[in-house]
């Protein structure tokens, strides 16, 4: 007993932030196992076909994903899905992730999140095994390739978001037990159809926490994703709340489900918010840490997939009109319509229109600053000159603000101390510029902090368009894009230890 709770221990998502790298001897999982080869890689799963399946019968099929550091043999064992299985009838395949160096050396799923690490030399793609078991399986058995849907825990519910996101044309709906999707992922989910998605996730996981993990981009809080992929279905209402019975007292958690309903083509957006629960997969088979026994996690799986087909949802959001009138409430911007994205965007003022220029100097009617000049945004700013003497300060003095998201602590021109923000978003805007945003013809890249070997361009449906070699050394760059159609443009740097990514607009 003791060596399967020390398997099953081995499903957490370690340290998304500890990089990694390949080199690693590959460790066959043996007879129990199938294979097949995919870009010259020997891959291996795990094939559990119900006793009830018949060959004259399209039977659906479900990929069940161990999480980082496990194994299909260990998913299969934990999750129980065979159980299930059997008595509802689908196949179940349980995959074997390649190994790679996470602090030593461990099975892992490429969902998308690797361009944080240094193991973009892998070349392990997860997608093209995930299309290549679907492809084979339906030579031997009868599949209904309508029905393919996807799951797994913790890293394997990370890949199961990355397969709904770059397999949407393959993949019916995904379940996700104890993992998120990160803004890298959700980059990739460009497409115009809608998938069902179910969430599963503990408030008291310690190793994917719910709220999110300050300062690590690959965990954002779980209502965040959830709330990604209910915009993404065009869910119009707010969820309906339900408190499951708690048919375990004994188990220290309960479960509260969260359905997004008046979605688009009938889809559902369902979160399990298990109130005190663990890194862990409820009803599992094994009790580890704090697992909910009020839902058996595999039954409740099959009873969300069994809903939907490809079909599902294969129209997008038809509530959006693109290129309707709308209002961005950005009082810097004019001629605002519904983008590509069913957003509302804006052209941002040229300063001509006011008769200014950019750095002309002016009068912003404020006696505490001094050297007023006309800015991006066409507005008059001035550099504040108030003395932080009387208070005992002197600006520019290092102090602490208190936020444990912020660096380099200084007191300001308002005598205040304010840090430097360390969060993703803020960092990228100071290591990468793409101006002027909008542009016409001509866009101006300029980047510090990263050796940049390329730059690639990817039109609103992620298409690459235009890729540009950089020199050794550079730090900025000055790109023609006459041959670029109107619209929203994704601009990416990409190097040796990971890619940076902005969107730009092309008027």
């Amino acid at each position: 007993m003791k060596k399967i709770i020390y398997l099953l221990c081995c499903l957490v998502f370690v340290g998304l932030e500890i990089q990694a790298q390949c080199g690693c001897d590959y460790d066959p999982c043996g007879a129990a196992c199938d294979d097949i080869m995919v870009d010259g890689l020997m891959r291996e799963y795990i094939l559990h076909v119900p006793d009830s399946y018949d060959p004259s019968t399209p039977t659906p099929l479900v990929f069940n994903f161990h999480g980082l550091g496990s194994d299909g043999a260990q998913e299969q064992a934990y999750a129980s899905m065979n159980a299930v299985a059997d008595e509802e009838g689908f196949i179940v395949v349980y995959p074997y992730g390649m190994m790679a160096n996470f602090g030593g050396c461990q099975r892992f799923w490429n969902a998308g999140i690797l361009e944080y690490q240094d193991v973009l030399d892998c070349n392990v793609d997860d997608a093209a095994f995930t299309v290549a078991m679907i492809d084979y399986l339906a030579t031997e058995y009868n599949i209904d390739q309508s029905r393919v849907y996807s799951c797994g825990m913790s890293m394997g519910g990370f890949m199961s978001y990355y397969l709904a996101c770059v397999l949407e044309d393959r993949i019916a709906a995904i379940a996700s037990v104890t993992g998120v999707m990160n803004d890298s992922v959700a980059f990739h989910c460009q497409s115009s159809r809608s998938v069902p998605v179910l969430q599963m996730h503990g408030t008291a996981d310690a190793t994917v926490p719910y709220n999110g993990a300050p300062n690590n981009p690959l965990n954002p809080p779980v209502e965040e994703v959830v709330q990604f992929w209910a915009d993404k279905n065009c869910c119009t209402n707010e969820p309906i709340v339900e408190e499951m019975p708690d048919l375990d007292p004994d188990d220290g958690c309960t479960a509260t489900r969260f359905t997004y309903t008046d979605c688009d083509s009938n889809n559902e957006v369902i979160l399990y918010r298990i109130n005190g629960g663990g890194h862990t997969w409820p009803g599992a088979l094994f009790n580890i840490s704090i697992t909910n026994y009020d839902i058996n996690g595999s039954q409740v799986i099959w009873d969300f997939f069994e809903q939907y087909t490809l079909e599902s949802g294969a129209g997008g959001c038809e509530s959006c009109e693109v290129g309707a009138t709308c209002d961005d409430e950005n009082d810097a911007t004019y001629d605002d319509v519904i983008n590509e994205n069913c957003e509302c965007e804006g052209v941002l003022y040229d300063c001509s229109d006011l008769n200014l220029n950019l750095g002309d100097t002016c009068d912003d009617g404020d006696d505490n600053t001094e050297n007023d000049v006309v800015n991006e945004n066409c507005e008059c700013i001035g550099e504040v000159v108030f003395d932080c003497a009387g208070l005992g300060l002197n600006i520019g003095d290092t102090c602490d603000d208190g936020d444990d998201n912020t660096a380099q602590d200084l007191v300001n021109a308002d005598c205040e101390c304010e840090g430097v923000s360390t969060s993703l978003e803020d960092v990228a805007d100071r290591l990468f510029k793409a101006s002027p945003n909008p542009f016409e013809n001509v866009l101006l890249l300029e980047w510090n902090q990263m050796e940049v070997e390329k730059i690639q361009i990817h039109n609103i449906a992620g298409k690459l368009v235009k890729q540009q070699l950089v020199n050794n050394g550079n730090t900025q760059i000055t790109l023609s894009l006459e041959d670029l159609k109107q619209g929203v443009y994704f601009v990416q740097l990409v190097g040796a230890k990971g890619s940076l990514t902005k969107k730009v607009v092309k008027q």
